[in-house]
């Protein structure tokens, strides 16, 4: 019985943090060789604030990743950021871009635009490649923090690239959907 309690009490100390990367489609899905922008946003489960902000995002392919601040994150992080971002700096995906900023006495919310991230599909077949951020994967890197402590990232943004008939017939589509609405 002293060892069950042991395992009790020792799985009780170790939180179970999880703050939520949101990728949202602005240009996806999208023809091979136009790129694809998703909006990052991230979201704390258990800080009741953010004041630090980091990020690893990455994908196993050789096309680039580049990245843009949404304005209010910059106006957000008024304590220091990471500007320009750093690219290809851990070394874990064929590609990868660190993000982050802070501010002292935190932001005044537990989510935020952080900004929009861009990859580049030239020479991609038909399908579906994942943008990851992981938190617990990367040693801790991908991380909202609120006074020392510590909310681990985890998300995933996928960027299709439909083969080219199926995405001339979702643009058709739309297009009629888009005249229908017109007319009535």
């Amino acid at each position: 019985m002293r060892n069950l309690i042991a395992v009790v009490v020792l799985c009780a100390a170790v939180p179970a943090f999880a703050g939520t990367a949101t990728f949202t489609d602005i240009q996806n899905p999208v023809v091979a060789g136009t790129p694809a922008i998703l909006q990052l946003s991230v979201e704390a489960s258990v800080l009741s604030n953010i004041d630090t902000i980091d990020l690893v995002m990455g994908w196993d392919l050789s096309n680039d990743l580049t990245f843009e601040y949404d304005p209010g994150f910059i106006a957000a992080m008024t304590t220091s950021i990471t500007n320009p971002p750093a690219y290809d700096f851990w070394g874990e995906y064929a590609n990868e871009v660190y993000v982050g900023g802070s501010q002292n006495g935190g932001i005044g919310s537990t989510s935020i635009v952080v900004g929009q991230i861009t990859a580049d599909t030239t020479g991609l077949a038909e399908g579906y490649y994942d943008i990851t951020i992981d938190g617990d994967a990367d040693l801790g890197l991908s991380v909202l923090g609120f006074e020392g402590s510590l909310d681990s990232v985890i998300g995933i943004g996928t960027v299709h690239v439909p083969e080219p008939t199926s995405f001339a017939a979702l643009l058709g589509l739309g297009a009629l959907a888009g005249l229908r609405r017109r007319r009535a």
